[in-house]
């Protein structure tokens, strides 16, 4: 009986150890879990603040990126505009060049017209001289024939 005593107790003492240990271990398997949890968590954290400041190194690259792009877009648009300008610039000169050359042949072809006037002037005089001396001629013929 006392065996069966000792037995029962020790069973009783085993099963407590038992009970004690799968306790201890129930607690550490759940620590174990809380501890990974939050590891898990710190590192999305961490994760997540690179993921950030990433994305907020990719704004800044962007907008130097397009800040760039801007300023080589209006440094073509400036010189587009001052090629533009000395285009216009060019085109005037000629302009002018050609209006100068207009009011030169239009003094020449004046001059040229007065020059034609004179001439104009100088034979119709001749010819009234000539007329003259033919009515003189032809006047002095039929006087001679009566």
């Amino acid at each position: 009986d006392r065996v069966n005593e000792k037995i029962g107790t020790s069973e009783g003492k085993l099963r407590e150890e038992i009970r004690a240990s799968e306790d201890r271990l129930h607690e550490e398997i759940q620590a174990s879990e809380d501890r990974l949890h939050e590891e898990i968590r710190a590192s999305e954290d961490r994760l997540h603040e690179e993921i950030q400041a990433s994305e907020g190194k990719l704004r800044e690259e962007i907008r130097a990126s397009e800040d760039r792009l801007h300023e080589e877009i209006q440094a073509s648009e400036d010189r587009l505009h001052e090629e533009i300008r000395a285009s216009e610039d060019r085109q005037n000169k000629r302009i002018d060049e050609v209006k100068a050359e207009i009011q030169d042949v239009r003094a020449e072809i004046k001059d040229v017209k007065t020059e034609l006037k004179q001439d104009n002037a100088e034979l119709k005089a001749d010819m009234k001289a000539m007329d003259n001396k033919l009515d003189r001629v032809l006047e002095a013929l039929s006087a001679a024939r009566s």
